[in-house]
């Protein structure tokens, strides 16, 4: 079994691959007799490694299965906003000796979070008028690093509910208390500019969900649906020119709302050009 060293991430499993190899057999690049060690090492019993090869069964299933082109982006999306999230974990805790709990489920939570983006995608067109543009809750998922924080868990699920439910503005408030007490969790601030959004307070919305694209940054987390919201929170406001550089930056960023917030961006030249 590989070696803890504190100023590396602790490694996914039972540690018996490192985080690197962990990727390689992700990608089919682990060499072969490591992987014939890590087979021999799963017909040993061991419970977390069995749990990180049965997602890696579900990942390869999809992969051979074949998702329809759009629904494969917005699974592979979230798999990279998830990646990323889970590579800043590890970062942030290389010299903890916390238990490694939290991050035997990572793969599993990012595989099934593209059963909660396929929705997303729509074959219809985005409305013609600007004033009727379509604004729909995106599919909640729940953030991993959240496992473990005193209250958050349970916070989230309160939020999760409301906003499940339709209530705008009980879900923006929890999500709000939980960005507060996670300022660093960009995921609380796009759910919680979602809501104020849907609540009919595109201002709040606007202001919350800049924050949590600015957040995205710094953490090094895409930005794609916080751009397409804030768009939509502009053209509420009647800002044409500001959701016109947002609907550009999210085609630019990429992940399940870029084909939509180019489409919308292409019909609001044309509408300005008739």
């Amino acid at each position: 079994m590989n070696s803890a060293n504190p100023l590396t991430p602790p490694p996914l499993g039972c540690g018996y691959l490192s985080s690197s190899e962990v990727e390689q057999l992700v990608e089919g690049r682990l060499p072969a007799e490591r992987q014939h060690r890590f087979e021999s090492h799963l017909a040993g019993g061991c419970g977390p490694c069995a749990l990180l090869a049965a997602d890696l069964e579900v990942f390869r299933t999809l992969e051979t299965d074949g998702l329809q082109p759009a629904e494969r982006r917005a699974f592979e999306a979230r798999w990279q906003w998830t990646h990323a999230l889970l590579r800043r974990e590890m970062r942030r805790n290389r010299r903890r000796t916390a238990p490694r709990s939290w991050a035997l489920g990572t793969l599993a939570a990012a595989f099934a979070l593209a059963a909660l983006l396929l929705p997303v995608w729509r074959a219809g067109t985005i409305p013609h008028s600007a004033a009727a543009a379509v604004i729909e809750p995106m599919p909640l998922s729940s953030p991993l690093v959240l496992r473990g924080e005193q209250g958050l868990p349970a916070l989230w699920q309160a939020a999760a509910q409301a906003y499940a439910a339709g209530r705008w503005d009980r879900a923006a408030s929890l999500f709000g208390e939980i960005a507060a007490r996670r300022p660093a969790l960009a995921d609380a601030r796009l759910y919680q500019g979602i809501s104020l959004l849907l609540a009919q307070d595109p201002a709040t919305a606007r202001r919350v969900l800049r924050s949590g694209r600015e957040v995205a940054r710094i953490e090094g987390l895409p930005c794609g649906a916080l751009l397409w919201y804030e768009a939509l929170a502009a053209l509420k406001m009647g800002d044409r020119q500001a959701a016109d550089a947002l609907l550009i930056e999210a085609a630019e960023a990429g992940g399940i709302y870029a084909n939509r917030a180019k489409e919308l961006a292409d019909r609001l030249n044309r509408e300005s050009r008739e």
